[in-house]
C-alpha cells in the first residue's frame, strides 16, 4: 500500500487504566473504546519518563532523556537529535499539530509545517508559553476584548494554589472558570477536524494533543456532573502502605494531609470527567475522519505522555516510577494492524517513533537507538518480543523485567569509598494491588534483585543501548528494513 496518513491523539497525565476498554468500573470512554474495537490496545505500555517534557521528547526522538537533552520541564532539546515530524516532512508528509507539545522553545516549529499551537496559559513552566498559544489568543479575543494578559491571570489564580502557596484542592481541580465551547479540549478538537475538512495534503502526519486530563481537572458543563463521586471508587492501591517505600516517602508533601475519602472521590469524579469530555472530542474527530474517506488510509494512535497517580498511595499527578504514574493508555489501529485485539508485550512510549517511521515507509536506522517498532505486534499482538523496558527522571531510574519492576534512586548517604548510596525497591508485578509490597533485601528475591542492579547498570551506562542486543532492535537493520524497503 502507499504511505499511510498518522492521526496521532494524545492526552497529557491520563491513568493507564482510565478507559473503559480497560475494564475501569465507571469511565466511560465510547469513541477511544470503538478505536480499540478496530485496532490494537496494548496493556502493559509505559513512558520513558513520568513528566511531560522529557516524555514527550522521547516519543518523538525514540530516545530517552539523557540523550536528548530534554531531562526536565523546561530544557531544551539536544539540536542534533532527529524529531520524527522532521524526518516525516522531509520524507514527503505534511506536518501539522494543534494543541500541546511542551518542547523548547515553544515557539519553535520542531518539524511542523502546520500549526496551532496551545501549550500552557499560565507562565509557571515557561514565560512565553500563554504569549504564543493561539488558544490563549483566541479565548482572549472571544471572552476579554482580546486581552491576553486576563486569561493569564485566570490561569494564574488556579496554577498557584500550589500546596506550598495554598489550596492543594483548588490546585488540582481548578475553578473552571470556562464554559465547554470555551475549554481547550473543545478548542483542540474544533481545529482538529477543520484539519481533516480541509483539502489536506496526502500523506499527512497530525499530531493532536489535549492539555487534560492535566490539572486543572475540573470539566465545564455536563462533564462536571457527569459522575457522581459517591459512586466513584478508590483504586485498589489507595490504601498501599508507604512504609517500606523510599521514593513514597520522599515524595510525601503534596498537600492532601488531612483529607477524608470523601475529597479523593471528589477530585477523581472531576478526574474522569474530564476524560470523558475528551473521548467525545476524539469521537468528532474519529467521525470527520470517516466522513471525509481517510479512515481506510490512516493510522490512528492514541496514548499519554504520561500517567497520573490518580489516588495511588493517596497520591496526585506524577513523576513516580509507581504504576499509576509510569504507565500509559496505548491504542493504535489502521491498515495491517490487527483488530478487537489486546497485546499484553510490555512497550514504551518511545517505541512510537520507530514505529511511525517504519509504519510510514520513511527510512531511517533506529538499530542505535532504544526505540522498537512496534509493527509486527500489530500484525500479531503475540509475536516474540522481550519484555523489557526503562524510565527516567532525574537520577531515578526504573527497570521492567518481565514479572519484575526495580525502582532505584540516590540517597542521601555516601559509602566511605565516594560512591553514592542508593535505595531500591523491587515489585513483582503480579501481585495486585499494584506495588503493593517492596521485596527488596528480602532473601528469595536478592539473587534477582541483583540481576535487575545488573540491567539498571547497563542502562545507566549507555542509555541508547537498551532494552537489550538480544534480539536486536529491528533485527539489528533500519526500522523498517523487515519489509525489503531502502
Amino acid at each position: 500500500m502507499t504511505s499511510p496518513n498518522v492521526l496521532w491523539l494524545m492526552t497529557d497525565q491520563h491513568t493507564f487504566d482510565a478507559l473503559g476498554c480497560a475494564g475501569h468500573p465507571v469511565v466511560e470512554t465510547p469513541n477511544i473504546d470503538r478505536l480499540a474495537d478496530r485496532g490494537v490496545r496494548f496493556t502493559d505500555a509505559y513512558c520513558p519518563s513520568p513528566v511531560c517534557g522529557p516524555a514527550r521528547a522521547s516519543l518523538f526522538s525514540g530516545r530517552y532523556p539523557r540523550s536528548h537533552g530534554v531531562d526536565t520541564n523546561g530544557a531544551a532539546f539536544d539540536p542534533g537529535i532527529d524529531r520524527l515530524p522532521a524526518l516525516l516532512s522531509a520524507a514527503g508528509y505534511q506536518t501539522a499539530r494543534v494543541g500541546r507539545l511542551h518542547f523548547e522553545p515553544v515557539a519553535a516549529p520542531h518539524g511542523f509545517e502546520y500549526e496551532r499551537e496551545h501549550d500552557n496559559m499560565n507562565p509557571y513552566y515557561d514565560s512565553n508559553a500563554p504569549w504564543v498559544s493561539d488558544y490563549v489568543q483566541w479565548l482572549a479575543d472571544r471572552r476579554f476584548d482580546g486581552d491576553v494578559e486576563a486569561v493569564i491571570e485566570r490561569a494564574k489564580a488556579d496554577e498557584k494554589q500550589y500546596p506550598v502557596y495554598g489550596s492543594y484542592r483548588r490546585f488540582l481541580l481548578g475553578s473552571n472558570w470556562r464554559t465547554e465551547d470555551e475549554h481547550s479540549n473543545t478548542w483542540i478538537s474544533d481545529r482538529v477536524v477543520s484539519y481533516l475538512e480541509s483539502d489536506v495534503a496526502e500523506p499527512f502526519f497530525l499530531f493532536g494533543s489535549y492539555f487534560g486530563p492535566h490539572q486543572p481537572m475540573a470539566a465545564p458543563g455536563r462533564w462536571r456532573d457527569m459522575y457522581d463521586p459517591e459512586d466513584v471508587p478508590l483504586p485498589a492501591e489507595f490504601d498501599v502502605g508507604t512504609a517500606d517505600k523510599p521514593l513514597a516517602r520522599a515524595d510525601d508533601s503534596d498537600g492532601s494531609a488531612g483529607w477524608e475519602e470523601s475529597d479523593y472521590r471528589e477530585i477523581l469524579a472531576a478526574y474522569y470527567g474530564q476524560i470523558s469530555m475528551i473521548d467525545h472530542g476524539i469521537g468528532r474527530i474519529l467521525d470527520a475522519l470517516e466522513r471525509e474517506g481517510l479512515r481506510e488510509e490512516t493510522v490512528v494512535v492514541f496514548t499519554a505522555d504520561h500517567g497520573e497517580h490518580a489516588g495511588q498511595m493517596g497520591k496526585f499527578t506524577k513523576g513516580t516510577m509507581y504504576a499509576n504514574s509510569v504507565r500509559v493508555p496505548l491504542v493504535i489501529a489502521g491498515p495491517e494492524t490487527a483488530s478487537g485485539a489486546t497485546c499484553n508485550r510490555v512497550v514504551n512510549g518511545l517505541d512510537l517513533f520507530a514505529t511511525a517511521l517504519d509504519r510510514c515507509d520513511v527510512a531511517h536506522d533506529t538499530s542505535e537507538i532504544p526505540a522498537r517498532s512496534l509493527v509486527p505486534l500489530l500484525e500479531n499482538p503475540d509475536a516474540g518480543w522481550l519484555d523489557r523496558t526503562y524510565a527516567e527522571l532525574g537520577d531515578l531510574r526504573m527497570v521492567v523485567d518481565g514479572d519484575d519492576k526495580l525502582v532505584r534512586t540516590a540517597g542521601e548517604e555516601w559509602h566511605r569509598s565516594g560512591e553514592q548510596r542508593y535505595t531500591h525497591e523491587l515489585y513483582d508485578r503480579t501481585e495486585r494491588p499494584r506495588d503493593a509490597t517492596n521485596r527488596w533485601d528480602r532473601g528469595t528475591r536478592q539473587e534477582r534483585g541483583s540481576e535487575l542492579v545488573g540491567l539498571l547498570d547497563r542502562f545507566d551506562a549507555d542509555p541508547d543501548g537498551v532494552p537489550s542486543a538480544d534480539p536486536p532492535r529491528n533485527g539489528g537493520q533500519p526500522a523498517n528494513s523487515r519489509h525489503g524497503r531502502s
